[in-house]
């Protein structure tokens, strides 16, 4: 339960610092940056790990918790 609730919070903290820089971007006019497309790949990664972290706390021994990240 833990870890899950950690993934959870560090995710939502990546996401949250995205909209802050998104926002910040748009207010000055830029385009869409390499660093941000990373920033929101990271995220995405860490959505799927705290999925399957809820999935095992859920579903003991489903095969696609199987996959560890």
């Amino acid at each position: 339960m833990q870890d899950h609730k950690t993934w959870a919070l560090a995710t939502a903290a990546l996401f949250a610092l995205a909209a802050l820089w998104n926002a910040w971007r748009v207010r000055g006019g830029r385009t869409v940056g390499v660093a941000f497309v990373a920033l929101l790949l990271v995220g995405a990664v860490g959505l799927a790990g705290t999925g399957l972290r809820g999935a095992e706390l859920v579903l003991p021994g489903c095969v696609a918790c199987r996959i560890h990240l």
